[in-house]
């Protein structure tokens, strides 16, 4: 299983990493969501699993849930949060992303990760290996969802979109 790890800087999820990495799952650990960002715009990157902090400095995790479901609806995700909020659960719980609350315990991310491999398919190939059905433009397609309390739809669309849109209005 390929994972992308986005801790915002905090290495909370340091720990676990080195644990899933252990259980034989290939983690690519990212601190900033810009950094995160530029590996789902490589081309042939497939990511299956997106863990993630709730908060990535001017960005947040359920941002790079959204931005990774504009390239791929098979991608499970993980939203970690600093502490237990039930607004933020229902949020990512909205976005298709599974809530945790620190402090995060191996057993339950384990667990979490294991119902994510038997939910969505799992790529064999690595990171880097070309898969034509995920192709990437520089940017993705603008999400076909309302405004959110997030703002993501605006924060995804291309640049073409968004000039058109202002003509409009």
């Amino acid at each position: 299983m390929q994972i992308l790890a986005v801790d915002g800087g905090d290495r909370l999820l340091a720990a676990q990493c080195a644990r899933l990495r252990e259980s034989g799952h290939s983690v690519t650990q990212r601190s900033t969501f810009e950094t995160a960002r530029q590996i789902l715009l490589e081309d042939g990157c497939h990511i299956d699993l997106l863990i993630t902090n709730l908060r990535l400095k001017a960005y947040n995790g359920l941002h790079l849930v959204s931005y990774t479901r504009a390239f791929s609806t098979n991608t499970a995700a993980i939203v970690v949060d600093t502490a237990a909020d039930r607004f933020n659960q229902l949020e990512a719980l909205r976005f298709g992303a599974e809530y945790l609350a620190s402090p995060v315990q191996p057993d339950q991310l384990q667990a979490m990760v294991h119902a994510a491999e038997a939910k969505h398919p799992v790529s064999d190939l690595p990171p880097s290996a070309p898969q034509s059905e995920h192709h990437r433009s520089a940017e993705p397609a603008p999400l076909e969802t309302a405004g959110t309390a997030y703002g993501i739809d605006t924060f995804v669309e291309s640049s073409e979109t968004a000039c058109s849109r202002q003509v409009q209005d």
